[in-house]
């Protein structure tokens, strides 16, 4: 069976336990500090440190993932990019900063009153309004 994405070999999985962020904790006995696992391996197959700025991406969107092919380095917006090409990106009420409701978009793109007097009712500014109002945040709220 072939595997997703055209990759050769299938994920290895880290031994490693895992830390806060999902991503698997090794201890870096150069370094004396806990890394991921993956940006030590990144670096390994990099035969360098990876730059900085950058952060080690997975082409098998597996976090615990530590398999050298599956891995590659990126830049944060790469790494975005990424999250939204695999639709991971949590969006609307599902995102933790969230300021309105499926309901309150709906209701803010009908309504005939002012951004500013729509930004003081939800709490936020005119420009959040206008955004939401022109697609440009809440754009999957049809």
């Amino acid at each position: 069976m072939p595997l997703e994405g055209g990759l050769k070999k299938p994920c290895k999985i880290s031994p490693s336990p895992v830390g806060s962020k999902g991503y698997p904790i090794c201890w870096d006995f150069v370094q004396k500090r806990g890394r991921t696992h993956t940006r030590v391996v990144l670096e390994e197959k990099l035969g360098r440190p990876i730059k900085p700025g950058f952060c080690a991406l997975h082409h098998c969107d597996n976090r615990r993932c530590i398999e050298q092919e599956h891995l590659y380095e990126g830049t944060f917006r790469d790494n975005a990019r990424d999250r939204e090409a695999r639709n991971r990106s949590r969006k609307g009420i599902h995102h933790g900063n969230a300021m309105f409701t499926e309901a309150d978009i709906k209701f803010i793109r009908q309504s005939l009153v002012s951004d500013r007097q729509l930004a003081k009712r939800f709490g936020v500014g005119a420009t959040t309004v206008r955004r939401v109002k022109k697609r440009e945040t809440w754009a999957h709220i049809k």
